[in-house]
Formats: structure tokens, C-alpha cells, sequence
């Protein structure tokens, strides 16, 4: 207030005068929340300092917040567990109950109208922005399919210069996984390539070396998740597919060949049958023989009966 502008009954003028004060009605916020990797806590950050009770004093305590989630598979108690105070930041300990698969969003917001103030005395508001989080992915993926073949006529058998190729599908997307190929209890010569399918299906699969072993294939799928949660390692298929290694050519032994005759079975005559025994030197499929007579004729056969695996 300016000099002499007023005075006393003895008509004294009043010197310079000045005062200040405070005007504060803004309510604290949540201005940021931080949610630790491991699911066990949310730092929440205040715009200003605060407190529990109307007249700038009073230490928060756990049960000034309210926490809730919505989605998911886990769920929260709604009263912290702990609190930690550093400044205008306090960290709320979370007690969780199920695995977060990631698709939860956590809310913290105080616990009523009522709960927290600024040194002004201004209510933080029960509807907040800047408080939420989503929890972290901690559920591990799996495989629902796993199914071996190769390119092979035969799928369930390979040879040298086939592919063989392993067939996933996951529970969810997943990293490129690690697949450990063995044939005949030894490991494969050729490299692994990966790729990827429709959805979240994934193949690995390595072209047959003739310097791989005989012997059926096995393998060790290791794979982890979007979020790097490990799934059980696998080595075994969910159908009943499989695939044997076979890179040696078989050999065939003639043992005899014989006619009917029933005078000599040395020579026949029409209407006579003759028979070619063979012995391969493992299991084969029904293979072509061709009859010449001395005349250089082919004789077409009407009856093969498989030889038996030496």
C-alpha cells in the first residue's frame, strides 16, 4: 500500500506498506507411472508434493491408492503391498495373483476424494490420466503342433539330397526358434534354415548329406516368445509323423531261378512257371525284373512275390 494514504486519530500518515501470499487451486496429478520388468512394482510420479491430510502434512501410506486391472489372465490386490517415497515419486509394490500374459492394463489412482492433497490442501482427483501400465508378458509359450516330413515319395524316409522339414505351430508369435537336427543318434552335416509360415506356424528344415547316418531323425526344438519368456525345450512330435535316414543304395543277391518243370526245373515249356528268387540286402519296394528268353523275347512276368530283408 502507498505512503499516506491513510491515518491515525493523530493524524499520522501511514508509510509504504506490501504483503504477498500464496494462491493455489490447483489439485496435485499423476504425472507418470513406471512399471518394473519384473511385474513387482509402479512408480507413481506427483506433479507436487503431497500428503494425507488438508494442512501440508501427513506421509502417504499404502492404503491412499487403489490399484486395479482390467484384461489379462493375472489380477491385483487393490491395496499396495508397499511403498517406497523418493521425492514426488512412490513406488507401489503389486501383489499379483495369476501369470500376465501382457494384455493387462494396470490403473493406480487414490484410493478416494479424500486421500491425498497438495500443501494447499487441494484433493488429488479419484479420475487421473497418466496412470496406467501394461504388465509385462511372463507366460511361456508352447507348441501345439509339431510334425516331421521330407520331400521324399515316401515322407517318412529321406535320402541323400532330400529335405527334411519340421513343422510348429506355437500358442503365440514366437522368435525365430533353434532346432538341433540328429539322424541316427549323430548330428547332421548340412546346415538349418528357418522360415516362416501362415500365422504363427514356423518350419525348420536341412537337406539330407550322404555323410549323414542311417537311422531316425531326431531333433531339440528351443524357442522363447515375443516378450524372450523360454518355452519347454521339445523333442517329439504331436501326430505320428516321422522320418528315417537312408543314404546307402541297396544290393541285390540273385539266389536262384527256377521253373515248375516238373522233369527239370532247369528248363520249361509253355505253360510252365518260372520264379527268380532275390535277397536284398534290406527292405525295398516292389522292384522291376524283366525276362529274356534265349531269343532275346521279352517274357512278361504276372506274379512277384517281395523278398524277404536280408
Amino acid at each position: 500500500m502507498a505512503a499516506d494514504s491513510f491515518t491515525d486519530n493523530y493524524y499520522n500518515y501511514n508509510s509504504d506498506a506490501s504483503f504477498s501470499f500464496n494462491y493455489d487451486i490447483t489439485p496435485p496429478t499423476i504425472t507418470g507411472t513406471t512399471l518394473a520388468t519384473d511385474n513387482s512394482t509402479i512408480a507413481v510420479t506427483f506433479s507436487e508434493a503431497v500428503f494425507n491430510t488438508t494442512n501440508g502434512s501427513g506421509t502417504l501410506v499404502e492404503s491412499n491408492f487403489i490399484l486395479d486391472i482390467s484384461g489379462g489372465s493375472a489380477t491385483v490386490a487393490a491395496t499396495p503391498s508397499s511403498i517406497d517415497i523418493s521425492g514426488n515419486v512412490y513406488t507401489l509394490g503389486l501383489s499379483l495373483d495369476g501369470i500376465p500374459n501382457g494384455s493387462e492394463t494396470l490403473e493406480v489412482v487414490p484410493s478416494s476424494a479424500t486421500a491425498i492433497y497438495d500443501a494447499a490442501g487441494n484433493a488429488a482427483s479419484t479420475t487421473q490420466n497418466n496412470n496406467t501400465v501394461s504388465l509385462y508378458d511372463e507366460t511361456a509359450p508352447s507348441l501345439t503342433s509339431v510334425s516331421i516330413r521330407s520331400n521324399n515319395s515316401n515322407t517318412s524316409y529321406a535320402k541323400a539330397g532330400n529335405t527334411v522339414t519340421l513343422t510348429i505351430t506355437p500358442s503365440e508369435t514366437i522368435n525365430e526358434p533353434t532346432v538341433d537336427f540328429e539322424s541316427g543318434d549323430n548330428q547332421i552335416t548340412n546346415f538349418v534354415s528357418y522360415s516362416t509360415g501362415t500365422g504363427n506356424i514356423r518350419t525348420a528344415s536341412y537337406v539330407v548329406s550322404g555323410s549323414d547316418t542311417n537311422g531316425l531323425v531326431s531333433f531339440t526344438i528351443k524357442y522363447t516368445d515375443l516378450a524372450f519368456n523360454s518355452g519347454v525345450d521339445i523333442n517329439a512330435v504331436t501326430d505320428l509323423t516321422s522320418v528315417t535316414i537312408d543314404v546307402v543304395d541297396p544290393s541285390m543277391e540273385v539266389v536262384s531261378i527256377e521253373s515248375n518243370n516238373d522233369k527239370d526245373t532247369s528248363y520249361a515249356k509253355a505253360g510252365n512257371t518260372v520264379t527268380l528268387t532275390m535277397k536284398a540286402s534290406e527292405t525295398i519296394n516292389e522292384p522291376t525284373v524283366v525276362f529274356y528268353s534265349d531269343q532275346d523275347t521279352t517274357v512278361s512276368y504276372t506274379h512277384l512275390t517281395l523278398p524277404t530283408k536280408a
